[in-house]
């Protein structure tokens, strides 16, 4: 029986890759939605490792949701945008640091912060594809806070 359970395993993931495969070759609609800007005057809290908690395989080591996280701590909003019932005001902004690679004039920053360090921070969080996604705009170090 363990088996027949395992070769039903195999196929059923074998075709669920199949499919995201030729989604893709087909050029599958990215879908966006814009659900709030926010604009605002953080203090930096430091870069802390995180070990996921999740119950899958490939947790915690293999999953990619353990990592550097970047924590900042809102002060207070310079704007502020909602466009839905969903984008509400936060009191921190948490990013991992490896999502940053790309960015390398954040990472810049970041490494120049202290623990306590004033900065402007911006980011929007948008809907992507169904998923969210909160992505920097702006981080600057304030020199005079």
């Amino acid at each position: 029986m363990k088996k027949h359970y395992h070769i039903f395993s195999l196929l059923f993931f074998a075709l669920f890759v199949a499919q995201g495969f030729c989604s893709e070759k087909q050029g599958t609609k990215i879908t966006e939605k814009r659900l709030a800007e926010h604009e605002t005057t953080a203090t930096f809290k430091g870069v802390k490792f995180t070990r996921c908690m999740g119950r899958t395989g490939a947790c915690p080591d293999k999953c990619g949701n353990s990592g550097e996280v970047v924590t900042f701590e809102v002060v207070n909003y310079t704007r502020f945008k909602s466009n839905s019932k969903y984008g509400k005001k936060q009191k921190s902004y948490r990013v991992m640091l490896k999502s940053l690679v790309a960015k390398k004039e954040f990472l810049k920053t970041i490494k120049s912060l202290k623990e306590g360090d004033k900065v402007t921070l911006c980011w929007n969080h948008d809907v992507i594809n169904g998923r969210p996604s909160r992505n920097i705009s702006k981080l600057e170090k304030l020199e005079n806070p």
